[in-house]
């Protein structure tokens, strides 16, 4: 009987290890090792989402983006947004920016030593289009005519293959529409 509860126990532990380590994947990739990059965006209510990070998606889908922050332990990052028809000034990570107008694209920037390293790699949601295809490294992401209602971001390696870190069930390589 004794045994029996050991083997019982055995088993619980383990399953909660491996329930555990799929909640620390990201498509099925090990979090390890990647730089980690926070964000969250503002929705047209003026509340902010609880911060997303390493490729999760930060936004509903359905209502517009009017603003967002980006937060990484290193200040060798930067963004800009596309909204009332024009690019804003860059932004720093950790730094947050009055913005109410909707996001139509949206350009995220990598420097210095992080750069040899890495590339930060993002996509956009809108309601014409869906999914856009990956950007990485200041490429515009987003249509012009149309306002961004979700993002995901990503910093990965650069000595590995891109398409496997970026790989998912959307097969759009259009990243920039109208711009």
């Amino acid at each position: 009987m004794k045994k029996r509860y050991l083997v019982i126990t055995f088993i619980i532990i383990l399953s909660l290890l491996i329930i555990y380590n799929r909640i620390n994947f990201n498509d099925n990739m090990q979090r390890s090792g990647i730089y980690n990059i926070n964000y969250k965006t503002m929705k047209q209510n003026n509340n902010w989402t609880v911060f997303k990070g390493n490729g999760v998606r930060s936004g509903n889908k359905s209502d517009s983006i009017k603003n967002m922050f980006i937060k990484t332990k290193s200040p060798d990052f930067s963004y800009k947004f596309y909204t009332n028809k024009k690019w804003t000034k860059d932004i720093l990570t950790n730094q947050k920016i009055n913005n109410n107008k909707p996001l139509q694209g949206i350009k995220v920037f990598i420097y210095k030593d992080l750069a040899k390293k890495y590339s930060v790699c993002y996509r956009t949601y809108n309601i014409k289009n869906g999914w856009l295809g990956w950007s990485c490294n200041g490429q515009i992401n987003g249509n012009k005519k149309y306002d961004i209602s979700a993002i995901e971001i990503k910093v990965i390696p650069k000595n590995i293959v891109t398409e496997e870190y970026l790989k998912d069930y959307n097969n759009s390589s259009k990243t920039q529409i109208n711009f």
